[in-house]
C-alpha cells in the first residue's frame, strides 16, 4: 500500500526557501504518486508519529492542503527576503551618497557641509 511522506518541520528555526520548497516537492509528488492509484485503494497517511488507513481521496486533499500552506509559506519566505534585499540597497545608496557628498567635500567649510549633513539626516529619517 502508498504510504504518504510526512512532511519534515523544523520547529526551532525559520525554515529557508531551500527547505520550503524541497518540502513543496515532496507533496508534490506523493499528490502524483496518489493520483496514479486505483481509487477503490486504501492507503495510510501519517499523522504526528502514527498511522491512519485513509482513502486515496482523503490522503490527496490533505495533501492539497499541504501543498497550498507550503506555496503560501514560500510566498512570503521570498516577498521577507525582497524587502530586506531593498533595505540593504537602500543603506548602501545612503552610504555612497554620503561619502560622496559629505566626506568627499571636507575640504570646503561653511554652508555646503551643512547642507550636506541637513541631506543625511533627512534620508536617515
Amino acid at each position: 500500500m502508498a504510504s504518504i511522506s510526512p512532511s519534515s518541520s523544523n520547529t526551532t528555526t525559520t525554515p529557508s526557501a531551500a527547505d520550503l520548497t524541497k518540502q513543496l516537492r515532496l507533496h508534490e509528488v506523493a499528490i502524483a504518486e496518489l493520483n496514479n492509484q486505483p481509487s477503490s485503494r486504501a492507503v495510510y497517511q501519517r499523522n504526528g508519529n502514527l498511522f491512519f488507513r485513509t482513502t486515496i481521496q482523503t490522503a490527496t486533499a490533505t495533501e492539497q492542503s499541504k501543498n497550498s500552506l507550503l506555496v503560501s509559506h514560500l510566498s512570503s519566505f521570498l516577498e521577507e527576503t525582497k524587502v530586506l534585499r531593498c533595505q540593504a540597497i537602500l543603506i548602501i545608496i545612503v552610504i555612497f551618497l554620503f561619502s560622496k557628498f559629505v566626506l568627499g567635500r571636507t575640504t570646503r567649510v561653511g554652508q555646503s557641509e551643512a547642507k550636506n549633513s541637513e541631506f543625511f539626516f533627512v534620508v536617515i529619517c
